[in-house]
C-alpha cells in the first residue's frame, strides 16, 4: 500500500509535468546587425534589451513569469532578416525588439506576421514600414518624413498672418516632407505662397532665387540637400533678401556651413530629440553608469520598445500577439525610459520628440 505522502507527491509531480507553460520562461528577442560594419547599432540594441529584460526580471518578470533575451544578428539584410523571424518563431519568440535598419524590419514584418510575433522597431524610420505595415509594426524611431509636420507646426506659429514658402527637390522622403510641413501649416491656419519643386544637380539656383525674391517669403522652408540649400541662400544674401530659414536634418551637417558660410547664420534644423537628454532618462542613465555603458544612439528606445511590449503584456494579462498589437495602437499610454508615450492606429509615436538646432558663427546647438 503507498503511503499518503507519496500519493500527494506524485500527484503534484504529475500536476507540475501536465502544465510545464506555467512555469516555462517567456522568450522575446532583439534583432539587428550585432556583426559587420553597423555592429555598433547592434550593440545598442542589446545593450537596451538587455537591460530592460534585467529589471523586467528582478520585479517578477511579466506575468508572473520570468523574460529570457534571445540575441539576433541579422546583418542589416533583407533576407537574412525573413529568415531569422522563421527562426526566432519557431523557437517560441513572443515579441521582438527590432530590427534596425527598415529595410530588415520590412522584410521580417510579415514572417512574424504569420507566426503571431509582435515587433516594435527602436530605429527603423523608413515609412513604408507603419504605413504599409502588419498588423504587427511598431516603432519608436520617428518616420522619415514626421520632421514635415513638427517644421509646418512651428512655422504656422512663428509666421502667423505672414508668408512661408516651401522648396523641396524631387526625391519621396523630401516630397513627403514638403507635403507635410503644408499640411501641418494648413490645418494651423497659414497657407504657404509657393510650393516649389526642384531637381539637385540641374536647377538654375540664380533663376530660383529670383523667383523667391519675387514672393517676398518671411520664411523658407527647404526639404533637399545641404549644398542646394547653401548655394541658394549664398544667391539671396547677395540680392539682398533677408529671411528666415527652416530646413531638416540634412542641414545639420558642417557641409551646409561651409557652403553657405554666414548666408546659413541663424538657420533653424529640425532633428530627432536625443533620448539622453530626455528627464526621463535620468534614472536609467545612473543605472547604466553604474555598469561604465554610456546608453548612446538606439540603446534607450529598445529599452523602452521591451517596456511597452511589458505594459501591453500586464494589461491584456496574455502575451498574445494580437491583443498586444490592439493594445499599443489603441494609444495607450506607457512610462518608459524615454518618457510616457503612447503609439497611433499605425504603429507610430505620437508626438515623437524632436528639438530645432540653430547655426551660430559656423557651430549648431539647440535652439529656444
Amino acid at each position: 500500500m503507498t503511503p499518503r505522502w507519496t500519493m500527494l507527491a506524485s500527484a503534484a509531480a504529475a500536476t507540475l509535468l501536465a502544465a510545464p507553460s506555467a512555469w516555462a520562461d517567456i522568450l522575446i528577442a532583439t534583432a539587428g546587425p550585432m556583426k559587420g560594419q553597423y555592429a555598433v547599432f547592434g550593440e545598442q540594441l542589446q545593450r537596451g534589451a538587455e537591460m530592460a529584460v534585467k529589471t523586467l526580471n528582478a520585479n517578477g518578470g511579466v506575468l508572473g513569469q520570468q523574460v529570457k533575451l534571445e540575441i539576433a544578428d541579422d546583418g542589416c539584410d533583407a533576407r537574412k532578416a525573413a529568415a531569422l523571424a522563421k527562426e526566432l518563431a519557431a523557437k517560441g519568440a513572443v515579441f521582438v525588439a527590432g530590427h534596425f535598419c527598415s529595410i530588415a524590419s520590412i522584410s521580417a514584418a510579415p514572417v512574424y506576421a504569420a507566426a503571431g510575433v509582435v515587433m516594435i522597431s527602436p530605429a527603423s524610420s523608413q515609412p513604408k514600414f507603419t504605413v504599409d505595415g502588419q498588423w504587427n509594426t511598431h516603432r519608436l524611431a520617428p518616420p522619415d518624413d514626421a520632421q514635415g509636420t513638427f517644421a509646418g507646426q512651428r512655422l504656422a506659429r512663428d509666421f502667423a498672418g505672414r508668408k512661408v514658402m516651401i522648396l523641396y527637390d524631387r526625391t519621396p522622403l523630401s516630397a513627403s516632407l514638403a507635403l507635410r510641413s503644408k499640411v501641418a501649416m494648413n490645418a494651423a491656419g497659414l497657407n504657404e505662397i509657393g510650393l516649389t519643386a526642384f531637381d539637385t544637380g540641374k536647377t538654375d539656383f540664380a533663376e530660383m532665387a529670383g523667383r523667391v525674391k519675387a514672393l517676398s517669403p518671411d520664411a523658407l522652408y527647404i526639404a533637399g540637400p545641404p549644398g542646394d540649400a547653401a548655394a541658394l541662400m549664398r544667391l539671396l544674401k547677395e540680392q539682398g533678401v533677408n529671411l528666415k530659414l527652416y530646413g531638416t536634418d540634412a542641414l545639420a551637417t558642417q557641409d551646409f556651413w561651409t557652403a553657405a558660410d554666414s548666408a546659413g547664420e541663424g538657420a533653424l534644423v529640425s532633428f530627432p530629440a536625443d533620448a539622453m537628454a530626455l528627464d526621463a532618462a535620468k534614472e536609467a542613465l545612473a543605472a547604466y553608469a553604474a555598469l561604465g555603458i554610456t546608453p548612446e544612439g538606439y540603446t534607450l528606445q529598445t529599452q523602452a520598445a521591451v517596456e511597452m511590449w511589458a505594459a501591453a503584456a500586464r494589461a491584456t494579462g496574455a502575451t498574445e500577439g494580437h491583443k498586444i498589437a490592439d493594445w499599443l495602437k489603441a494609444g495607450n499610454r506607457v512610462k518608459t525610459v524615454i518618457g510616457e508615450i503612447a503609439l497611433d492606429a499605425k504603429g507610430d509615436l505620437i508626438n515623437p520628440p524632436f528639438v530645432w538646432l540653430k547655426w551660430t558663427n559656423g557651430q549648431i546647438g539647440l535652439a529656444p
